[in-house]
Order: C-alpha cells, then sequence, then structure tokens
C-alpha cells in the first residue's frame, strides 16, 4: 500500500511541474467559492422525517428533490399498521423536541459562522482576479556606451469586487524556487511537526504556492531550482551519503535550496531506523563545513529563537567547497554550485516560543517567499490600483539591469471588499530573443518631435546571421497597440548591418516599446523609449497692464526652444511665436479680477495655466474701516473737549546730556587685513573664514591713545566691503577671508566656509572630525555615534563621484547650501547616465545621504538625543 501511495505522489509531482517557457501567453482566473446556505431547520426535519417513513437509519445529509424522490421510487414505504393515540402523541412530543433542539443548533451555528468569519478558515475571497501575462522580453536601455537591459512584461487585468491590487517584480540573474518539498524521514524532537506541516501548507498556499512530501528515494527526482524542507533534528544519513548514491552537498550542487531545521551534523546523524547515532570516522570530512558554538539573536521580525551554533566554510582540502553568510542574524546560509542551505540551528519542538507550531511555519514560509540568501537584480513596485472593477492592458518595466537573461518572480496582492487579501506568485523565465540592439544616440529623454522640431537619432545594430536584404520598419508600441511605424531605411536593409535612422517620435509624452520588425512581424531589435513632457513657467505676470510671459521647461528644469508655439488667453486673446523658449501675449489692458485660463499649443502637446487675479484691497479702502476711523475720530474729539483739566503738582528740571562724540581712528589696510590671520592663531586655525562678531574680536587687541577700538557693525562692514572691491578680501554665507588663502589653500571660497560652518556644527554637537587636506578620497571624516562618516562638500560632478567612492567604506554625507540646492541635484538624479542611475540607487539604499547645512545640524541634533 505504502508503495501505491509513493508511486502516486511521483506521478502527481511530475505532473505538477512540466511547463513551457518559451510559452508566452498564459491564462489565469481566481473564482471566489461560495458556500452552500445552511438548510434551515424545517427542511432538515421534513428530510429527516421522510428518511424516517422510508425506513432509512443514516445520519442527516440534506438530498435534493430528485435524489429524495428517487431514492423514494427504490424503495417504496410499507404499508402503514393502526397506530394507538398514546403512540401518536409520543412521537409528535418526540418530533417537537428534535425540532427545538434542531433549531437552537442552528442558532448557534449562525451566530459562531457570523462572529468568527468562517472559524479557523477565514472567510472566503469574494472577489475576482483575471490576469494574464500577454509578452514578456528582455529590452535594450541606454546607450551604446552605456548598455542596459530591461526586463519588459505586458499584462492584461480584470478586477471585480476588490478594494485594491497590486503587482510587484524581483529580477534575479538565476534560476529561483518555484516549488516546495518536505521530506519524509525519521524526526527527532518534533512533537509539533504535524500541526507545523498543515500550517505551512496554509501559509504557502497564500503565496500561491504548494507543498509536497517527497521522500528519499525520490530525491533524484526533484526539479533543480526547488526548496527541500529537512525537519529532522538530526541530518539523515542518506544525505550524508552513508548507504546512498547522493547526499546533500550533490542536490545544491544541482541548484536545490535546502532548510534544515536541527543541529549541527558533523558528530551525531539519524539512521534509518529514526535513532541518533555517531557519524562514522571520515564520514564527515569530504564536507567543507564547519561548526561554532554561539547563541546568535534573530532580527528582522523572524521568531526563531534559541540558535544553538553558527554553521561555516572550513576550506578542507578534496572536498566540498562551500561559501557561507547569515540571515535575519540568527540563521546560517551556505551556498554551493546554484544551491543554497538555510541552517535554523534547534530541534523544531525547542526553536520557538508557543503558539510554536503556528510560528515555525510562519517563519518557514517568510524564508520561502523573501529568499533572503537569494538577491534580486532588481525590484520594484510596478502596478497599484484601488479600482472596484477594473480592466485594461498595462505595460510593465523593471529597473535597469546587466544581464540579457532574468528570472521574474510577480507577486501579485488583492483584497476584497470586506478585507479578505490573496496572494499569488508567478515564475517567469525571460530571454533576450532579438539578436540586435536598439539604442539612443544620447542619454537625454526626448521630447515629441512636434514640439521641438528635432527627430530621435537612433543607432539600430543588426546582428542576424544571414545577410538576406529585406525591409525593415521602426513600430512604436504602448500597451501592446501600434501607434507609430517609419521605415528604418528607404529601401531594403541588410540585417547584419549597423543602421543610423532619425525616428520622427511624433508620440505624446510617456514610456514605449520600441522595435525594429520586418512585414511579417519579426522582431530583430527592441528598446525602451521614454519620451519626455514639457511644462509651463509663468515667468512674469502684469495682470494691470496686460503683458504676460511664460518659458517651455522639459521634467528636469531646463529650456526648451519649442518649433512653435501658440498661447490663447480665456478664448480670446492669442500670441504664437516660432523657435523660441519663452512667449510674450500682449493685451494692452488691464485684467478683470478673477480666474484666467491659458491654453499653450505646443507641436502635438497642448498644456493648460490657471491663474488668479487676485487684488489685495488696502485696510483704508474698506468702508468698514473708514466708518470706524470717523466714530473714533469723533469719540477721541469728545474726550479731548470734555476732559478735566490737568493740575501739575510738580516739576522737574533736567538738563539736555552732551552727545556723544565719535573719534575717527585711522587703521592701515595691512593691520585690518593681518587681523584675519591674527584670530586664526589664536584658535590655532589656518586659512578659516571668520564671522563679523570674531573680526571685532580682533579690532579689539587694536590699541589708540592706550584705549581698545571699539568698531561698530555699520562701519566694520563697510571697511570689508571696500576690501572687498579692492580684491583683498572675499565673503561668502556670511564668512569673510582673504583672497591669499584660495592660492594657499588650493580651494573655493565656497568650499571654505562650507567647511567653517560644518566645523561649527560639528563642535556644536560633540562630534569629531578631521580637518582639511587629510585625505584626497574625501574632505571631512566624521565619526558619529562610533560610525566613520565620510563628507564631501559639492562642488559639482567630481564631488558625487568621490562620494560613490567612498559609499562602498562606509556611509557618505553629500552638503550642499540649502535645501533648494538639495532638490535641484535630487530632480538631476533622473538621468539615465550611469553615474546618476547608480548614484541614485546608492541613495534610494541610504548608503549616501544629501543634506543642507540645516539639515546636517537637524540630523546630528537627532542623533544626540
Amino acid at each position: 500500500m505504502a508503495d501505491k501511495k509513493s508511486l502516486l505522489n511521483l506521478r502527481i509531482s511530475k505532473k505538477a511541474y512540466v511547463f513551457d517557457t518559451k510559452h508566452k501567453y498564459s491564462h489565469v482566473k481566481h473564482y471566489a467559492v461560495k458556500k452552500k446556505a445552511q438548510q434551515e431547520p424545517g427542511e432538515m426535519l421534513k428530510s429527516l422525517f421522510s428518511k424516517k417513513a422510508g425506513g432509512q437509519k443514516d445520519a442527516i445529509a440534506p438530498q435534493t428533490p430528485s435524489a429524495a424522490a428517487a431514492a423514494q421510487m427504490r424503495a417504496a414505504p410499507p404499508a402503514k399498521k393502526p397506530t394507538s393515540t398514546i403512540g401518536t402523541m409520543l412521537r409528535v412530543a418526540a418530533g417537537l423536541i428534535l425540532l427545538f433542539l434542531l433549531t437552537v443548533i442552528w442558532i448557534v451555528m449562525t451566530i459562531g459562522a457570523g462572529g468568527l468569519g468562517g472559524g479557523e478558515s477565514g472567510p472566503a475571497f469574494s472577489g475576482l482576479v483575471h490576469y494574464s501575462i500577454q509578452d514578456s522580453r528582455i529590452l535594450t536601455s541606454g546607450t551604446e556606451e552605456m548598455k542596459k537591459y530591461q526586463t519588459y512584461f505586458l499584462l492584461d487585468f480584470q478586477t471585480e469586487n476588490v478594494s485594491a491590487f497590486s503587482i510587484s517584480a524581483k529580477i534575479y540573474g538565476e534560476p529561483v524556487p518555484a516549488q516546495v518539498f518536505v521530506l519524509k524521514t525519521p524526526l527527532e524532537r518534533a512533537r509539533i511537526y504535524p500541526e507545523f506541516r498543515t500550517q505551512l501548507a496554509k501559509n504557502v498556499e497564500k503565496l500561491g504556492m504548494s507543498v509536497n512530501d517527497i521522500d528519499y528515494r525520490n530525491l533524484g527526482s526533484i526539479p533543480g531550482g526547488s526548496i527541500l524542507i529537512i525537519p529532522s533534528g538530526y541530518m539523515p544519513s542518506k544525505l550524508l551519503g552513508i548507504n546512498s548514491d547522493y547526499n546533500f552537498a550533490d542536490l545544491m550542487q544541482r541548484g536545490t535550496t535546502i532548510i534544515y531545521i536541527g543541529l549541527q551534523f558533523d558528530e551525531y546523524m539519524l539512521d534509518e531506523s529514526g535513532q541518533p547515532v555517531k557519524i562514522p570516522q571520515g564520514a564527515f570530512s569530504k564536507f567543507g563545513i564547519s561548526f561554532t558554538k554561539a547563541r546568535p539573536s534573530s532580527n528582522g521580525g523572524l521568531k526563531f529563537f534559541d540558535a544553538q551554533y553558527v554553521a561555516g566554510s572550513s576550506n578542507r582540502p578534496n572536498s566540498y567547497q562551500f561559501s557561507s553568510s547569515s540571515a535575519f542574524g540568527s540563521l546560517s546560509v551556505l551556498r554551493s554550485g546554484r544551491g543554497y542551505m538555510v541552517i535554523m540551528p534547534q530541534f523544531l519542538d525547542n526553536g520557538w516560543l508557543e503558539p510554536m507550531a503556528g510560528n515555525a511555519a510562519e517563519d518557514v514560509a517568510r524564508l520561502i517567499e523573501g529568499e533572503p540568501w537569494h538577491s534580486p537584480i532588481v525590484s520594484s513596485q510596478m502596478l497599484q490600483r484601488t479600482d472596484t472593477n477594473a480592466l485594461g492592458v498595462v505595460s510593465l518595466f523593471a529597473p535597469p539591469q546587466d544581464s540579457t537573461e532574468s528570472f521574474g518572480k510577480l507577486f501579485i496582492t488583492t483584497t476584497d471588499k470586506g478585507g479578505v487579501n490573496m496572494s499569488l506568485t508567478r515564475f517567469v523565465s525571460v530571454n533576450k530573443v532579438q539578436k540586435g540592439d536598439l539604442f539612443l544616440s544620447r542619454a537625454e529623454t526626448p521630447l515629441p518631435t512636434p514640439v521641438t522640431g528635432r527627430s530621435v537619432r537612433l543607432s539600430a545594430v543588426l546582428s542576424e546571421n544571414s545577410a538576406q536584404p529585406t525591409k525593415l520598419f521602426l513600430q512604436a508600441q504602448k500597451d501592446g497597440s501600434v501607434l507609430l511605424t517609419q521605415n528604418l531605411n528607404p529601401g531594403e536593409s541588410n540585417p547584419t548591418l549597423t543602421y543610423f535612422p532619425d525616428f520622427n517620435a511624433d508620440l505624446q509624452p510617456g514610456t514605449y516599446v520600441l522595435s525594429t520588425v520586418d512585414s511579417s512581424g519579426r522582431i530583430y531589435a527592441a528598446s525602451r523609449l521614454d519620451i519626455g513632457d514639457i511644462s509651463i513657467a509663468d515667468e512674469s505676470l502684469d495682470w494691470r497692464n496686460g503683458n504676460y510671459k511664460f518659458g517651455i521647461r522639459d521634467s528636469a528644469g531646463r529650456q526648451v526652444t519649442a518649433n512653435k508655439i501658440r498661447v490663447t488667453m480665456d478664448g480670446q486673446y492669442v500670441k504664437e511665436a516660432v523657435a523660441t523658449s519663452s512667449v510674450l501675449l500682449q493685451t494692452g489692458k488691464e485684467a478683470s479680477r478673477g480666474p484666467h485660463e491659458f491654453l499653450f499649443e505646443v507641436g502635438n502637446l497642448e498644456k493648460t495655466l490657471n491663474k488668479d487675479y487676485i487684488v489685495q484691497v488696502q485696510f483704508y479702502e474698506r468702508p468698514e474701516i473708514i466708518f470706524l476711523a470717523l466714530l473714533s475720530l469723533a469719540i477721541f474729539g469728545a474726550g479731548l473737549y470734555f476732559r478735566r483739566p490737568e493740575r501739575v503738582p510738580f516739576s522737574l528740571d533736567i538738563p539736555d546730556f552732551p552727545p556723544l562724540s565719535n573719534i575717527k581712528i585711522p587703521v592701515r589696510r595691512s593691520t585690518v587685513l593681518d587681523i584675519f590671520g591674527a584670530v586664526n592663531r589664536d584658535y590655532a586655525w589656518k586659512n578659516m573664514p571668520l564671522r563679523l562678531e570674531e573680526i571685532k574680536t580682533g579690532f579689539r587687541k587694536l590699541n589708540y591713545n592706550g584705549k581698545p577700538i571699539l568698531v561698530g557693525d555699520y562701519n566694520l562692514e563697510r571697511v570689508l566691503s571696500v576690501l572687498e572691491r579692492e580684491g583683498k578680501v572675499v565673503s561668502e554665507l556670511g564668512f569673510y577671508g582673504l583672497t591669499t588663502w584660495l592660492s594657499e589653500s588650493g580651494r573655493s571660497m565656497y568650499y571654505l566656509a562650507m567647511y567653517r560652518r560644518m566645523r561649527d556644527i560639528f563642535v556644536t554637537n560633540a562630534a569629531r572630525f578631521s580637518q582639511i587636506g587629510s585625505s584626497p578620497q574625501y574632505d571631512v571624516r566624521a565619526e558619529i555615534r562610533s560610525e566613520a562618516v565620510f563628507v564631501h562638500i559639492y562642488e559639482g560632478d567630481e564631488s558625487a563621484k568621490r562620494a560613490l567612492a567612498t559609499a562602498a567604506q562606509g556611509r557618505t554625507f553629500i552638503i550642499f547650501r540649502d535645501d533648494d540646492a538639495v532638490e535641484d541635484f535630487k530632480k538631476s538624479l533622473v538621468a539615465t547616465s550611469r553615474a546618476a542611475v547608480v548614484l541614485k540607487i546608492e541613495v534610494q539604499k541610504g548608503r549616501i545621504l544629501l543634506f543642507s547645512l540645516n539639515g546636517l545640524a537637524a540630523y546630528l541634533k537627532s542623533m544626540r538625543g
């Protein structure tokens, strides 16, 4: 019997994991399962009595009318015997009692079902989600000098009765596990295993996957890239290669990921009878693994606790080689070949707190879902909708990658109106099927050709095997629909050469798939094409005189020279201009107060700008203010007229104070300039800009007629302005310094002033920092809470490049003058250049932080607590 069951499992398993990776269209539907209405007590009684009348003694079970009729036809009731009155009354009483009991049971069941929301299984998902992958491919991205690739999906979807629907994706560079197996093996200290197995199946089912049991005899047919869970407590002897043809390392070499729950397996193992026994001499030495006694704590929300050891690589010669890492603080991760082993270092019964089985199943399901040992190339939130009923087609583009092959893991999450969640996981293998590449000649995002009058220069690198000439076209698609088709070449093209066509991008702003195709639809090259948008900025609005000037900008805020622009104000006043980045509309009269609409036609784009002409009424023009002012004057005049005369009881004769005299003190220019160096020497500084207060302190050390010189802010600023016009003093950010300091230090005044400002911030917040020029890799090295931080003063692209270099060594700050400079820099990161993309990724990961001077001060203050 056991052999038949194993054979059946093997057959079902094999059927479940055969798939065609070249099939580009898959159809998936998920329907809500509606529970049958519970039978009313009256119907149950009727069914019961009908069975009793038929002489049946089975348990109560509802029947359809046709089934009941058939049962009555098959078994005709016997002739009724005469019954007494007492017997009839007893039967009626028994029926009434039974009816009462069934009514009570029905009420309890109904209330319980409503209160618990479906019992342990929970309420069923009542929505409908239908989606299918119509197309998936690898597209060329970027320029020929900075070549990148992007994974592209084309999906259609339909939702009903849902409150949220989202799709996210992780793109891997190698196959990801798509199947989960649990090894059927004797267990040690695994009392909670039955409940753990049940809970694990439920948690994994929520991920859109299933869990299957497998015995050792069938491990040889386990698909590569699967997950194998071994909860045995000790490693089974067969998986150590004892009396078997292969071991766990052989499975890992084939790409299997093993989740092992148990103690270290260098001393003890489970034999075939399920007893812990000593490992034979030399049986473990072929594995390059070492174990260290330790109790690391879990983090990241993992509920596993009481870890007993840490596993690592021992690099033994003539053994299986492993590399090691960790996950969630307490789990060891070993890698060999394309496979992994994730070790949960404790018995199943001892590794979790109550509820042990539920916590253990949740942790293992979390490992299956997140795969912390398997880092994706890129990941992104690709689609998010909140429509109750949505229907459409969407193009999903993953972030750029370096590989021409990817393994996608799509996560579909939806919530119905009742708050019930449903999750599905789809695994998609994507390859670059087209041999050629299609590049933009420049990294900037092009604008629509009708806007600028310029075509988009492309590089079509065709790499077919045959040089047979054929007619080729450039085809732009959006969400699967072809919007624009142009000739790649006036005549036929050789599909092994490189062409440089000018693409007339008569398209709306957005993201497109641009392909090189022939008349039959065969794709020779494909690329992602982003068409930029423009915005209209009001440069000046002179409502009173009727003069309105507007500028044209791209998404990065740069000026755009439009081929032709037409502006209309309120449908009345029109102005047209050509080859300009701004337009001036003149109406010749004051505008009416209130809202006004400006309509702009730039090429194939239309933009609307709504502005309000609001005239601030002066307070003295308001009637109620005039009335109150007159009333106040009347009251004040009446008060003066009727007031009692004042009587002076006494008077004081205070003589006038003599005026203070200002003494003009002659000071040489050289003396004033020497004050800068003197203050620097007092503070043990060098070439450090000074504030006005610090310069005034230096003046106090000068004497005139035996008294210190006191200089006011106004006079000091006049002196410094004269020296600044003469080129002897420079100022920046409220600091002043000598011009000679710039050549001595090799730095700009902006750099010195920024460093001085940062120095004050570090000193105020008790942070250690280095001096200028201590290293060419960074400007300042600071210690914040015992963490080394590399600080760069932003003076252009070179500062950003140095910041990327230090980001690999530790946390890096880029400091800007103010918040506006920070925002301008963030906007520049939308460029598709390699440096901009890498810098944006580092900023998003938190390895590089962008601060203004005030932001740096606030951050250090928060770190002090």
